[in-house]
């Protein structure tokens, strides 16, 4: 062998090298990045259930009931079998539907692969973040959303036991299932980025808009969809001091949002998306602040974590 040759064949395994440790380096942020943004999930669902975010750790249970079925109701996608050394599947979704049958969640789907579709971290939303009750395109979807939707359902049904005699969850169920799905969403509208080059948002996939100028049947916004869940959850406690706080200023920042979308050309400027991302940090804040009182004054929650 010359040395040209010898020399080639080198410079072919430092470059195989180079690649497969850039390779390893991308799978490794990304896998951080879903960590990061899933943590967030968790401690913003956590915060609007419980004052500061604190509760009694012998409830931890229910609570990762809770957090592991908004995972797979709307950010479970790409899975693939991965067997660990313990011989546990935890690709993704595997092992959060595994933990929910052990405790005996009903209506879950037979495996994995009956809710899975493939995506990316940028694109997977268009498949589960457009609304609670939103009509999805194709029947594959629809389908699937079902499937999805009634495993929250039934996991927020097993925690607190909202259902009738014949084991149909109830409307309490239904909404506060709907509110952990739009804690989800509206966090997400939080760790939005802002493209200044090409003066966009980036590539996210679609997902309910925090505010619509007309809001309405057909044409909801979040800010729609939280004041309908809030009137019914919590139909009993209007007369009382937080939910007339509440309601009053998510009101006041629901018409400063929707002004800002009814500009003409919308959120088209980084001013605009950051005034709007804003606004939606401040509605995160206002659940968090009130969200807890009301819910532990609700039988159903009482029961369940005090």
């Amino acid at each position: 062998m010359n040395k040209s040759t010898a020399f080639i064949l080198v410079l072919k395994q430092i470059l195989s090298l180079v690649l497969c440790l850039a390779l390893v380096f991308c799978i490794s942020v990304q896998t951080y990045a879903v960590s990061k943004d899933r943590k967030e999930h968790d401690s913003n669902l956590e915060c609007v259930l419980f004052d500061g975010g604190k509760y009694d750790k012998s409830k931890k249970d229910k609570v990762k009931m809770l957090e592991y079925a908004s995972y797979l109701a709307i950010d479970q996608f790409n899975y693939k079998k991965t067997i660990n050394k313990s011989g546990v599947d935890v690709g993704n979704g595997a092992r959060e539907l595994a933990y929910l049958k052990e405790k005996k969640v009903s209506k879950l789907p037979e495996k994995i692969e009956d809710i899975d579709f493939k995506a990316s971290g940028n694109t997977h939303r268009t498949k589960t973040h457009r609304g609670w009750n939103f009509s999805y395109n194709t029947k594959e979807d629809r389908n699937r959303w079902k499937i999805r939707k009634t495993i929250l359902c039934s996991t927020t049904n097993k925690v607190f036991g909202l259902s009738n005699k014949k084991g149909v969850p109830n409307s309490t169920c239904n909404n506060f299932s709907a509110l952990v799905y739009y804690v989800h969403v509206l966090t997400d509208h939080t760790q939005d980025k802002w493209d200044k080059e090409k003066n966009k948002l980036t590539n996210q996939g679609l997902k309910m808009p925090l505010a619509r100028a007309n809001p309405g049947e057909g044409n909801e916004d979040i800010f729609l969809e939280l004041e309908n869940i809030i009137n019914n959850l919590f139909k009993n406690q209007q007369d009382q001091k937080a939910f007339k706080k509440l309601t009053k200023e998510m009101d006041k920042l629901a018409k400063k949002a929707r002004k800002l979308v009814d500009q003409k050309g919308g959120i088209n400027s980084t001013e605009r998306f950051e005034a709007n991302q804003d606004y939606a940090k401040e509605l995160l804040k206002l659940l968090k602040e009130y969200i807890p009182t009301l819910l532990k004054s609700e039988d159903f929650f009482q029961k369940a974590f005090y």
